[in-house]
């Protein structure tokens, strides 16, 4: 079995995956922050305490979406853990292609293949 070391050299404390997990779960809230966002980049900096929850969130890159970010940050849970709050800086990317689809100029379709009598 292989060892998973903590975020904060505690041998209880919190782990990558169990961050991982937490931030998985916020992750349908933090997409609906974003959603007038086209593109840009987003820090989130936040303490995981080992209660298990967020303090001292900030959000650096969102102006418009600050307080939808730190809204569903703050919802964050983590298993309670042992050792010192970790201090998580979660880096964001918005990145949304808009396709535009047109017609193709006239006279440019196929035509449906004609009957032919034998």
């Amino acid at each position: 079995m292989g060892s998973t070391t903590s975020l904060n050299g505690d041998p209880g404390g919190l782990n990558r995956e169990q961050l991982q997990i937490a931030l998985q779960a916020v992750m349908p809230q933090l997409t609906g922050c974003f959603a007038n966002v086209t593109n840009g980049n987003v820090v989130v900096s936040f303490d995981a305490d080992p209660g298990g929850t967020v303090r001292g969130v900030r959000v650096r890159g969102a102006a418009d979406a600050e307080t939808c970010v730190r809204d569903a940050v703050e919802t964050i849970r983590f298993p309670r853990f042992s050792g010192n709050p970790v201090a998580i800086d979660y880096p964001i990317s918005i990145s949304r292609t808009t396709q535009v689809v047109t017609a193709p100029p006239a006279g440019t379709v196929d035509k449906p293949p004609e009957a032919v009598n034998p």
